[in-house]
Formats: structure tokens, sequence, C-alpha cells
């Protein structure tokens, strides 16, 4: 059955991730559409992104930087990788 193929999918950190930047994109009340168009991106890689197919954490930087600046955020908001926040805090500090 394909739903559980996806739920198993999607658990642990790929479905995090899909909380996160799904949930920051419906405060503002964008669609993927939008916030794709607006961060100049692949609509179907946002989607991608959104369900946890792939990870925003694998994304690349300007990727990261333009969700963020389109969705008025910060990269803590929307990277998942407890290891990857950790990095980013300790240049953050340097």
């Amino acid at each position: 059955h394909g739903g559980d193929l996806m739920e198993k999918k999607t658990r642990g950190p790929r479905n995090a991730a899909k909380t996160k930047l799904k949930a920051l994109r419906i405060s503002k009340k964008a669609t993927q559409k939008i916030v794709a168009e607006a961060a100049n991106i692949n609509e179907r890689t946002f989607q991608f992104y959104e369900q946890g197919t792939k990870l925003i954490d694998n994304a690349n930087l300007e990727t990261i930087l333009k969700l963020c600046l389109v969705l008025e955020c910060k990269i803590e908001d929307i990277i998942e990788s407890e290891e990857l926040l950790e990095l980013l805090h300790k240049y953050q500090d340097q």
C-alpha cells in the first residue's frame, strides 16, 4: 500500500523537517508556488523539501538563504540536523 510506504519514508528527521518548513509557510499564509517563485527555486523542489523527500539540511546555502529571506525566518527555523545547528552556532560565536 502506497500510503504505508510514505509514512515509513517520512518518519524521524524527515518528518520534523516537513513540519518546520510547512508550518512556516502556512504561518505566512503562502502557497508553495508563491514561496518557490519568490525564492526563485523550482516549485517541485520546494515541495520535496516540505514533504521530506529531500532534506532541507542538504540544500545548498543559497537555497536555504533564499527560503529564509522569503519566509522571514532564521536558518535555525528550518534546519533540522542538531549537528548542523551546533556548527552554525559555533560559527556565529567566533
